[in-house]
């Protein structure tokens, strides 16, 4: 029983970790901006991010920040898939755009591509392009 709750505790301490590596991500600024289009466009966002502002004491940066630690706690073992949309669903009373922005990351794998210069410039040309947008509007 004492190995199973160290284990947890261990994985539990790596998840938060993790979460609190990925602040202030490089490029994040530039998400920063792309994202206050997007929330410029959408009011459903504005009213969760409302909420996340004054409920949970979060800042705009904490979407980008939960959908990567999902994704790579997932790569890493540390969540299953499941484990992990299971957290952004309930994580600061569920979070919408990092749960898209985990599901772009899914589909295109953008660490694993030739050429990847991070995932701040990656996220502010999905923010821009529009990619995140359509998928809002379908949420």
């Amino acid at each position: 029983m004492g190995s199973l709750i160290a284990r947890t505790q261990a994985r539990l301490f790596a998840q938060v970790s993790l979460h609190e590596s990925l602040h202030d991500f490089p490029g994040s600024a530039a998400v920063l901006k792309a994202q206050d289009a997007l929330f410029a466009m959408n009011p459903n966002l504005v009213g969760e991010y409302a909420v996340l502002r004054s409920r949970w004491h979060e800042g705009p940066e904490e979407y980008a920040v939960v959908a990567a630690e999902a994704y790579l706690s997932q790569a890493t073992g540390l969540r299953s898939r499941s484990e992990a949309e299971s957290y952004m669903r309930t994580q600061n009373g569920g979070m919408t755009l990092a749960m898209i922005i985990f599901g772009l990351l899914q589909a295109q794998k953008p660490d694993q591509a030739p050429g990847w210069n991070g995932y701040g410039p990656w996220l502010a040309a999905q923010l821009q392009s529009g990619a995140i947008k359509g998928s809002v509007s379908s949420h």
